[in-house]
């Protein structure tokens, strides 16, 4: 796995795997050295897996040049949502058979555009970050409202919010 950005979603998604019995190396990467620290120090070295976390400034073409096929790539930054640019170039090149999940939902997703143009020449599975902010948003509406345990109630609000869709670029929803 190879992380863009080192808050709060990476170290959740970190530990996530971790949980699961990942193993092998979680590469985690941002500009901010303290946060660099903070994910390592929270991740740790459980002996099956290590993290190998960096601060450098973006994009990092390079460190998904340096990953093997079927790899995890994750744009956990807020890079082109909160703020701009993108934690890769046009020209970077999303290992063969890979899942790459861009976890902005609204703004310059350059990440998505180009792994979406690679997606088939390349075999990659790309995921984009409306389905989790509307899976999300739900799971919260859901326990404000005291809606009942319901696992497609995120599909459903995604599927009624998809014309919403074009106005949450560029806007905070």
């Amino acid at each position: 796995m190879l992380c863009f950005g080192c808050g709060g979603t990476a170290i959740a998604l970190g530990r996530h795997l971790l949980a699961r019995g990942h193993q092998g190396v979680i590469h985690a990467v941002d500009r901010d050295p303290t946060a660099v620290e903070r994910l390592a120090n929270a991740l740790g070295d459980d002996g099956r897996s290590r993290v190998q976390a960096r601060s450098s400034a973006a994009p990092w073409d390079e460190a998904i040049a340096a990953l093997d096929p079927g790899a995890l790539i994750v744009n956990a930054t807020g890079m082109g949502k909160d703020r701009p640019g993108s934690p890769v170039t046009d020209s970077a090149v999303f290992p063969v058979e890979s899942v790459v999940w861009e976890l902005n939902y609204r703004g310059d997703l350059r990440m998505l555009d180009v792994a979406r143009a690679q997606s088939r020449q390349r075999k990659l599975a790309v995921h984009d970050g409306w389905s989790l902010f509307c899976q999300g948003r739900a799971s919260a509406l859901s326990a404000v409202l005291a809606l009942p345990d319901d696992p497609q109630l995120g599909e459903r609000f995604a599927a009624l919010a998809r014309d919403l869709r074009s106005l949450a670029q560029g806007t905070a929803i």
